[in-house]
């Protein structure tokens, strides 16, 4: 921001805090930068510092918790103020906590004075501050209901600001997980309108019409962010998938290498792009993206991963062992790669890749990390468990994978632990092949 521009804004913020400090309605969780400040505005704003500043320094020696106050104000805000610009935000109702401390203690003195001065009553003084507190009380209570939910809360900002391009996208990332997506699309539509220039906004965009089947339109998303941001590896891995998907693999591989040219050094898209060469069964070809990853960056467990996946497709199960172990080894308390390899030794239909204690331990400290509540932790379980004999906890976990797949709505997954636990109650061990496993 130009220095012109933030002084104008640091003058208004200091005439907006006192306004609201003395009529506190229109709070917002966020006020977004003005694009315009009005010359009238400031000069209003300079006028009445100005005033309050002459009144309070010729009225030190009679009242000098004024300028105490005051200054206390203005000192304590310097550092929020904006003179210093950080984020998109104009100013915000948290900073004054403790600047306004000094408004309330000069305020609290000067009561006290016209008390004294003009035999104000206790009882008129007790009244009015009474009065005052429960006006406080009721705005405050009316305010808690815009922080219901963050629906609510992101609602009441677009409300009581003008052009507030983060609270729509806030609001549309509510909505969506929500799963009202037209709703979504729009309130992010909105925020694309105010700042045609943020580039993930595009990209969420383009997320939510490849949900609805709108491809083309998606990747016109992705193409115009782009434009906007040619070096983004997330809009090209992105765009790859969505052309992977409509069919269009000759494109999507073309551009996920003509990115990997750009920046060979970004060792996700060597992992993206064996992926994608996974689908299309080039096995050999996909070993080599991941094994380039691996020299890239040894710290990196998603290349050994993915590797051993890929094995596992061809029927390689043996080989696709160490590939997992040694992901394991880079990330010993990685979830998934703890749960994958969990699932493949307890259930693969090959008697040589088994290890049912092996594949206890896994489950167990993966259960262990997730405190027992992640359903799909507790199936790798009930696997294991099912391998080495033990029915009996084969059932009760696969029963509680069941009742927590249901109540969070994954109904799918909830299906395939219910199969499972009749095998359990039959005391059947459940088999699989990898090689079609997503």
């Amino acid at each position: 921001m130009p220095p012109g521009y933030r002084l104008a804004k640091v003058l208004l913020a200091y005439t907006c805090y006192l306004l609201k400090m003395i009529w506190p309605v229109h709070l917002g969780i966020f006020y977004p930068l003005p694009k315009a400040i009005s010359p009238l505005a400031v000069s209003a704003a300079v006028v009445v510092l100005i005033s309050i500043t002459v009144v309070v320094w010729f009225g030190r020696k009679r009242s000098p918790y004024g300028l105490v106050g005051w200054l206390w104000f203005l000192g304590t805000l310097v550092p929020v103020i904006g003179l210093v610009q950080v984020g998109l935000s104009a100013w915000s109702d948290r900073y004054t906590y403790f600047p306004l401390t000094g408004m309330f203690i000069a305020m609290t003195f000067a009561v006290r004075d016209w008390r004294d001065r003009f035999k104000i009553p206790p009882p008129v003084i007790t009244t009015a501050a009474i009065l005052i507190l429960g006006s406080c009380v009721l705005l405050t209570e009316n305010q808690l209901a815009c922080w219901r939910d963050d629906q609510s809360l992101y609602t009441h900002a677009i409300s009581v600001t003008k052009d507030n391009e983060q609270a729509h996208l806030c609001l549309g990332f509510v909505l969506e997980e929500k799963g009202r997506k037209a709703d979504a699309l729009a309130e992010y539509r909105i925020g694309l309108k105010l700042n045609p220039y943020r580039v993930k906004t595009y990209n969420q965009i383009a997320g939510l019409l490849a949900e609805s089947g709108r491809t083309n339109e998606a990747l016109a998303e992705l193409r115009a962010a782009l434009r906007i941001n040619s070096k983004d590896t997330l809009l090209h891995n992105h765009l790859a998938r969505l052309l992977a998907e409509s069919g269009r693999t000759n494109e999507a591989l073309a551009e996920l290498r003509e990115t990997l040219h750009a920046n060979p050094q970004e060792v996700a898209l060597y992992n993206n792009l064996g992926t994608l060469l996974v689908k299309f069964g080039r096995f050999d070809e996909a070993m080599e993206q991941y094994a380039a990853a691996a020299r890239l960056d040894p710290a990196d467990w998603q290349a050994s991963y993915l590797g051993g996946k890929a094995l596992l497709k061809q029927g390689r199960d043996m080989e696709a062992i160490p590939y997992f172990q040694q992901a394991m080894q880079i990330e010993p308390d990685n979830l998934r790669v703890l749960n994958y390899l969990a699932q493949v030794l307890a259930s693969d239909e090959n008697p040589k890749v088994r290890d049912g204690q092996t594949a206890f331990a896994l489950a167990s400290r993966a259960n262990s990390l997730t405190g027992g509540t992640h359903p799909v932790m507790l199936d790798a379980l009930g696997m294991a468990c099912a391998e080495l004999g033990c029915f009996d906890d084969a059932q009760k976990a696969a029963q509680e994978a069941f009742h927590l797949a249901q109540a969070g709505g994954m109904t799918n997954d909830a299906s395939e632990f219910q199969q499972r636990l009749q095998l359990y109650q039959n005391h059947q061990p459940f088999r699989q092949s990898f090689t079609n496993a997503p």
